[in-house]
């Protein structure tokens, strides 16, 4: 995973650069030296394997870990996802620590640190892990399909909803005490304290 520091906002940014044709996997600390970076740029590298792979998603949470679904089982399973909880212990920006926080996940799409654990969404459920991996489904119902187009991308909007994206399926989504939801390709907000 990279981050990327924008100094200042400038078209442009990230420019293809002009290297030699790679004939096997180049380390992550190599790759950085290979990017072509506009000056108004800094990129550092954040984590790499084998502290995590087949990255989906991440997200921090307030204590500044990341949160990073993993979607090992694609493209066909067997269910085999899980969100990798990464820590920067020493403050250099680089996060030396990592420790499977959810796992036995089919496609996990997205991770979003909330209370005391994390909202994920691995179809057809969104729910809430903690610590520990135990689990409450909050929303079921979400489309399997096409792997690349399922619930993903849970975020907080400035409003206080728990905003996702849908991908591109018809679903109805339930939670327990309230009247499904039909959610025909579009996306949605929800409240995961209240459903």
């Amino acid at each position: 995973l990279i981050h990327a520091r924008i100094a200042r906002m400038l078209p442009g940014g990230f420019r293809r650069a002009a290297v030699p044709a790679l004939k096997s996997p180049v380390d992550p600390r190599e790759s950085l030296r290979l990017l072509d970076v506009d000056p108004n740029f800094e990129v550092d590298l954040v984590a790499c394997e084998p502290h995590v792979r087949d990255p989906i998603h991440l997200s921090w949470d307030a204590r500044g870990r990341m949160y990073v679904p993993e979607m090992i089982d694609y493209p066909e399973g067997p269910p085999a996802g899980r969100v990798m909880r990464l820590e920067d212990v020493d403050g250099d920006g680089f996060c030396e620590k990592a420790e499977v926080f959810a796992e036995g996940l089919a496609f996990p799409t997205s991770a979003m640190p909330w209370r005391d654990g994390a909202l994920v969404t691995a179809d057809p459920d969104l729910a809430f892990v903690q610590e520990g991996g135990k689990r409450r489904v909050l929303f079921t119902g979400f489309a399997g399909g096409n792997t690349q187009h399922r619930v993903n991308s849970l975020q907080w909007g400035i409003d206080n909803w728990v905003y996702g994206g849908n991908g591109d399926s018809a679903a109805t989504i339930r939670a327990a005490g309230r009247p499904p939801v039909a959610l025909t390709f579009a996306d949605f907000r929800l409240r995961p304290d209240t459903l």
